[in-house]
């Protein structure tokens, strides 16, 4: 597999995707997160970095399934590999596939006051039958805030950094 560090890619290994699908099934992952990965009500993982899946399995980057216990970077690298198999197999992006900052991104959704209906920890259902935002996509996101996909609460004016970190946010809960 190979990650974009900002650099271009690099080489971290040549994970196993027959290893990497094993232990996605084992795991229960697409539970949440589709059978692709992509398809679930959890975030997508296309396109996610070595570093970000092994620290979502470790639970060291928090990961709303709960830590993998005994997880290894090559079950991480096996992991993204299968991903990438599925997806083209392109280069995979670090960084949760969002490049954003998680930390700016909770105070765009504090000062957008999107808590005032997703609630202050994006789990939803504090007014109007908001849904929860824990582990959106981006493209969803944008699509709802910025977009014509029916936001109740109207759209905003968020730049891209701004929309890259909220999503860098909602996806790391």
């Amino acid at each position: 597999g190979q990650v974009d560090d900002g650099g271009g890619p690099v080489d971290v290994g040549a994970g196993d995707a027959a290893a990497g699908e094993a232990f996605f099934t084992l795991n229960g992952c697409g539970a949440c997160h589709g059978d692709d990965g992509a398809s679930g009500f959890a975030v997508s993982l296309v396109d996610v970095g070595l570093d970000t899946m092994l620290g979502k399995l470790d639970g060291s980057q928090g990961h709303a399934g709960g830590a993998v216990d005994g997880v290894t970077s090559q079950d991480a690298d096996d992991v993204v590999a299968y991903l990438a198999s599925l997806h083209g197999g392109g280069d995979i992006v670090d960084g949760g596939g969002v490049p954003g900052d998680p930390v700016a991104g909770e105070a765009v959704f504090a000062s957008g006051g999107c808590s005032a209906c997703h609630c202050e920890d994006a789990s939803g259902g504090c007014a109007l039958g908001a849904p929860s935002l824990a582990g959106v996509d981006a493209d969803t996101l944008d699509g709802k805030v910025r977009g014509d996909a029916g936001h109740v609460g109207g759209t905003s004016e968020l730049t891209d950094t701004e929309m890259a970190d909220l999503a860098a946010y909602l996806g790391s809960l």
